[in-house]
């Protein structure tokens, strides 16, 4: 499973093993092994990861960051991200929590780009 740097998956054991929180990630575990980060809005390393994992399952992505400010994607970004994974066949899973039933202005946040 692919997810994004930056992002807050909750405290549990799985989410700890992507946390950038290092005190939480080092003093929590152990932590679920198969998940794997990239840079948030890098759409070239999504790609690249996916070309080196053709087992990946999932990619999980916020539309819009907010664990550490508000970090808006570039254009096309989700978009792009949708395109890699119908491509590679695995699951896109938009993390919503923060972004969705109308909080950007449209019911989902990943409605934007999408």
């Amino acid at each position: 499973m692919l997810l994004t740097k930056g992002s807050s998956w909750g405290k549990s054991i799985a989410a700890g093993a992507t946390a950038d929180d290092k005190a939480f990630a080092k003093n929590f575990g152990p932590h679920t092994p198969g998940f794997h980060t990239v840079d948030f809005n890098d759409i070239e390393a999504v790609s690249n990861y996916l070309e080196s994992d053709p087992y990946c399952a999932a990619v999980m992505v916020e539309p819009i960051q907010s664990a550490a400010g508000t970090i808006i994607p570039e254009d096309g970004y989700i978009r792009q991200l949708r395109e890699l994974t119908t491509k590679h066949n695995c699951l896109l899973i938009m993390d919503e929590v923060s972004t969705g039933l109308g909080r950007t202005g449209k019911m989902l946040g990943s409605d934007w780009d999408l």
